[in-house]
């Protein structure tokens, strides 16, 4: 058996997966706040899930792996930087193995969702592919060679970052025009209050990016709008990653991708329009498959592969 763990800012999900790659069990609980209850957190969650191994599966755990939403070493084994987290420059192999005893890799999480996409779901049989996460923010994955890419210090595709324009309000990572203000969930529902406001249109309910769809489907002016915008910032990176990386095929997941035929054929039309080499063989643009234990999977799926190097 192997532990897949997939630390949020909210709630940290976890699992034991079987040789043959299957989930056999998954739980989540709340993520907690400081450094210490977090790690603390993650020890119990550990020794818990070797315990269930043994007893309800007569396995022993061969390893951890560990997704989470920031920077981490080429190693596997430092976090430098998870913003969410509040985490700078944390040893968490090295402190985890003394809580637990076990041999833990840690990955970016979109890299992790990326390498159970090319598993178990939308990557599957392709050697060159990159999945994008377009939720709260913009997070990537890339599989090159039928293996994770992590660049050359282990800061590959953070694409979320990629300056693509000008925005009317700035990142959290400080930049103006960052691909993740233009092309992530929380950046549509934002650009659809603005337009709001600027028409003097109130609301008496949350605003989410399925509502904006939902309505732009139904041809709503505003809505459409917002939609039209969104898609063609996403067509701008999307084109931008696929002239320095050429992947076969590049998968959508995150809430966004909930839009469905409506966003995707929107999406591919601009996508195409603006290819650099037109008529020549280019990305395949479709959704995630894995679903919502992808960070769960690609976590435990990582042991796996460093274990068989």
């Amino acid at each position: 058996m192997i532990i897949g763990i997939d630390v949020g800012g909210t709630n940290i999900k976890s699992g034991l997966m079987d040789l043959d790659n299957k989930l056999v069990f998954d739980d989540s609980r709340p993520t907690g706040t400081t450094q210490d209850e977090i790690v603390n957190n993650l020890a119990e969650i550990i020794n818990e899930l070797n315990d269930k191994a043994k007893s309800d599966f007569g396995a022993d755990v061969l390893g951890v792996g560990i997704g989470v939403p920031g920077v981490v070493s080429k190693e596997l084994d430092h976090v430098f930087k998870c913003t969410n987290l509040g985490w700078f420059d944390v040893p968490l192999r090295e402190i985890l193995k003394e809580k637990t005893s076990f041999s833990v890799y840690i990955d970016n999480d979109a890299n992790l969702a990326a390498l159970a996409e090319h598993y178990v779901g939308s990557l599957q049989n392709v050697d060159s592919g990159i999945l994008l996460t377009l939720g709260t923010g913009v997070g990537g994955g890339v599989i090159v060679n039928n293996k994770p890419f992590r660049g050359g210090n282990g800061l590959g595709l953070e694409v979320g970052h990629m300056v693509i324009g000008e925005n009317f309000f700035n990142c959290s990572c400080g930049k103006n025009g960052c691909f993740e203000t233009f092309a992530s969930a929380t950046a549509i529902v934002r650009h659809f209050e603005k337009m709001l406001a600027d028409n003097n249109i109130t609301v008496d309910h949350e605003i989410s990016s399925k509502e904006i769809f939902d309505r732009a489907a139904k041809g709503e002016e505003l809505p459409l709008k917002a939609v039209d915008r969104y898609t063609t910032y996403l067509a701008i990176g999307i084109n931008n990653v696929i002239n320095v990386l050429d992947p076969q095929v590049i998968s959508l997941g995150g809430g966004v991708s909930a839009a469905g035929d409506f966003l995707m054929d929107m999406l591919t039309k601009k996508v195409t329009e603006n290819l650099f080499v037109k008529g020549f063989p280019s990305a395949k643009i479709n959704y995630a498959s894995a679903g919502n234990k992808a960070g769960v999977i690609g976590a435990a799926l990582l042991v796996k592969e460093e274990m068989t190097k």
